[in-house]
């Protein structure tokens, strides 16, 4: 059966509306009955069970496979402590949305990818260095350059240095320049953080250096 919290991430992801997608739902579905916003609601609220061939419509739909649907899995928001973002004052709540689906479903992209090919993603071991009082952000900055032996000056390649602490790291276009990165830390999980690719190459390595 389909799970409803992975149906709405994926809509959201695509930036659709429920309409939106139930207008796709009918086109893909031809000259049957219409499918209405109000049954894509439904089954968003978990009122209506998804499985067999309407789930594979879904799936097509939401430009995903029928087994991501059909995955129990948890997705993360902002007030759960481990989600966070880079963004502008002005940026939208729906878009604020949509990159929180998009950061949950590539999360899922990768473990799914990993298991398929049998590939153990990197332990994260760090622990998080509390800013304030004493410590400062450029206190938290030196520690890993020591850890890493990295002297003073230009950093070759931040990227390396957040694959080297065992984080993941994924460009997106994000669209446009409201956001410039968000990152997904789940507890016991590598932390993965999404780069806007649509922002200059010296603000992502800025970035990429702000969400360390």
């Amino acid at each position: 059966p389909i799970y409803e919290n992975l149906v709405v991430a994926a809509r959201e992801a695509l930036g659709l509306t429920q309409a939106q997608l139930a207008a796709r739902l009918s086109e893909l579905a031809g000259g049957g009955q219409p499918i209405s916003q109000g049954y894509v609601s439904r089954v968003e609220k978990g009122a209506l069970t998804v499985s067999g061939e309407r789930l594979a419509l879904f799936a097509e739909a939401l430009m995903c496979t029928p087994g991501l649907l059909a995955s129990d899995v948890k997705l993360w928001s902002l007030g759960d402590g481990c989600l966070y973002h880079r963004h502008r004052k002005t940026t939208k709540a729906s878009t604020l949305r949509q990159l929180h689906a998009q950061v949950n479903l590539s999360r899922l992209y990768v473990h799914r990818l990993a298991v398929t090919a049998n590939w153990s993603l990197p332990d994260f071991t760090w622990a998080p260095v509390r800013t304030g009082g004493i410590d400062s952000p450029a206190d938290a900055a030196r520690a890993v350059r020591e850890r890493f032996g990295i002297g003073p000056g230009p950093v070759r390649s931040v990227i390396a240095v957040a694959e080297q602490m065992g984080a993941l790291v994924m460009a997106l276009p994000l669209g446009g320049r409201e956001v410039d990165a968000t990152s997904l830390h789940p507890p016991g999980e590598a932390p993965l953080f999404v780069i806007n690719s649509d922002v200059p190459a010296e603000r992502q390595r800025f970035t990429l250096g702000h969400e360390l």
